[in-house]
């Protein structure tokens, strides 16, 4: 794996065992490449009790995905938050 910005903070994360991720990311994204993100969410899925899923944006750019996708974006973070009991408007 290159060098990239969150490299050692993420492959720390990756360690963790019986955690669940949400990747949510993009083909178009200048600051982290789809790739890293599937190499990073493919280390946490080999770590016993993990539970990964991914969502891959078309298009969107860094952090940009609910911006051009609000419908999509608001259910997945309605999905999120409900283990917090937090309600999107």
């Amino acid at each position: 794996m290159d060098d990239f910005p969150l490299k050692n903070w993420l492959g720390r994360l990756c360690k963790m065992q019986n955690h669940n991720y949400l990747f949510l990311y993009s083909d178009n994204d200048d600051l982290i490449p789809e790739e890293q993100v599937e190499e990073i969410a493919d280390i946490a899925t080999s770590h016993e009790g993990n539970s990964v899923n991914k969502i891959k944006f078309k298009g969107s750019e860094h952090v940009q995905h609910y911006r051009m996708y609000p419908e999509v974006g608001k259910t997945i973070l309605q999905t999120i938050f409900e283990f917090s009991k937090v309600q999107v408007s």
